[in-house]
């Protein structure tokens, strides 16, 4: 995955590490599903490497998994909510239940059928945000 910092984060079997919420705002993440966190929603977490995966903690509850990015306002863009039973980010489930799901939604699109160029996966609106992928040709 590429950071909006433009380093890559390798997927594999690492430990997230964990990002504080400075005040509780699981609403938002649990239920509204907001794709991104703001960094004046997190406390400390400063030495986090760009494009990290990284879990998202209330007390000690994690929320939700997403890309750590320190140089931007948008701190962490959300990838998935293991309470909705969703696999972690770096387990290739993840990954290509959500390329699935996009590419079933698009094969269904009878605008798209006969286009030269094709969005497969639209960040945020694929639930992956940050991450865009076109096909041309």
């Amino acid at each position: 995955l590429l950071g909006s910092s433009g380093s890559f984060a390798v997927l594999g079997k690492a430990r997230s590490q964990q990002v504080w919420l400075a005040k509780d705002i699981r609403k938002s993440i649990l239920k509204n599903k907001h794709p991104w966190l703001f960094d004046r929603a997190l406390r400390g977490n400063t030495k986090i490497a760009p494009g990290s995966v990284v879990a998202v903690t209330w007390k000690k509850e994690i929320l939700a998994y997403g890309i750590y990015d320190p140089s931007s306002p948008l701190r962490v863009r959300l990838l998935s909510w293991p309470k909705e039973g969703q696999a972690h980010p770096d387990d290739e489930r993840w990954l290509m239940a959500l390329a699935e799901r996009a590419a079933t939604e698009r094969s269904s699109d009878e605008l798209l059928r006969h286009s030269t160029g094709l969005r497969l996966l639209n960040g945020e609106g694929d639930w992956m945000p940050g991450v865009v992928l076109d096909a041309y040709g």
